[in-house]
């Protein structure tokens, strides 16, 4: 398994549109500087490098039509299954 993650890097979330952070004052009431954000599933660290690499392969080449190969996507689903 690729350990590429930084789950030790602190991540700014406020101001970058995050529900988590950029929401809990108006739905609670209370500033994302003084609250503890343990009400949505919304993760502080970054994507895996190669998602990352992945997701800028698309869009370099910049066409997002419909996706229809499936197979490498499914053979990845089912190792992980395993």
């Amino acid at each position: 398994m690729n350990t590429d993650s930084e789950f030790d890097e602190i991540i700014e979330r406020r101001g970058t549109h995050s529900a988590k952070w950029d929401t809990m004052e108006q739905i609670y009431g209370v500033p994302a500087t003084d609250g503890i954000a343990m009400w949505i599933a919304d993760m502080d660290f970054r994507a895996p490098a190669c998602v990352r690499r992945a997701l800028a392969d698309m869009c370099e080449h910049g066409v997002f039509g419909y996706f229809g190969d499936e197979r490498d996507y499914r053979a990845a689903i089912g190792w992980w299954m395993q």
